[in-house]
């Protein structure tokens, strides 16, 4: 569990893998969530699966020619930096957080009519969130917000362009 000690008026912020990155390589939204993180009293706190997603991530960046070669190392770098001095801090994928995926995998799947087909991935996020009680879920992925909309959790940004939704 992240050492999530905080003042009485802090919200607990959760960030997705899909929100991380923006903090590391420039997108056409990015300047929110820069800020976000700047303005944040507190660390993010995300799973131990956004260390790889991550770098997946800026590596695919680069691999598209979205990042200059050399870039995604350094960028990489940088985010490995900010999980050791936790500034990012990691949930750990453990019994309690597979156990409350289960729960979200019945509580989205419960709707027969308009079930949410939220990868495997994403669930694990959502019950990372759900475990340390986040009251602030930071993501653009369309089904995961959908699900974490469902646990009650206030969702950054409020709302999406529809060219941010992935």
């Amino acid at each position: 569990m992240p050492k999530c000690a905080r003042i009485a008026s802090e919200a607990v912020e959760y960030w997705d893998s899909s929100a991380l990155i923006k903090l590391y390589a420039p997108e056409p939204d990015s300047l929110y969530y820069v800020r976000r993180a700047a303005e944040g009293t507190g660390p993010i706190i995300t799973s131990l699966i956004a260390k790889t997603e991550v770098v997946i991530g800026l590596r695919r960046k680069e691999a598209i020619g979205d990042l200059n070669a050399g870039t995604a190392a350094i960028l990489i770098r940088k985010f490995h930096s900010d999980c050791e001095t936790e500034r990012i801090q990691i949930v750990p994928h453990d019994v309690a957080v597979a156990r409350e995926a289960e729960r979200l995998a019945e509580l989205v799947f419960r709707d027969r009519q308009k079930p949410v087909f939220i990868r495997s991935l994403d669930l694990i996020h959502a019950a990372s969130a759900s475990v340390v009680k986040a009251e602030v879920f930071v993501a653009t992925d369309k089904r995961l917000r959908e699900v974490v909309a469902l646990l009650g959790v206030s969702l950054a940004p409020p709302s999406l362009g529809p060219g941010e939704l992935f």
